[in-house]
């Protein structure tokens, strides 16, 4: 689908370009997550392990990226 493809392939070296590196590597969490997780098949112990402390941090660090800076 049109937001798989966006999210996995395109946004990566798009939003380099354009979101401060605070914000990119947020982003990258979630996406390295995704990624693990939409795979065939995956080493359950290894990956999941990896997918879940990356998306543990990007929910954790979301309210430092939506929090409004003075």
């Amino acid at each position: 689908s049109e937001v798989y493809n966006w999210i996995l392939f395109y946004s990566v070296p798009i939003l380099s370009n354009f979101l401060p590196d605070k914000y990119f590597q947020h982003w990258l969490l979630l996406v390295i997550a995704l990624f693990i997780l939409l795979q065939n098949s995956i080493n359950i112990k290894l990956e999941l392990k990896k997918a879940k402390i990356c998306l543990r941090l990007f929910v954790k660090n979301i309210k430092f990226c939506t929090a409004i800076e003075n």
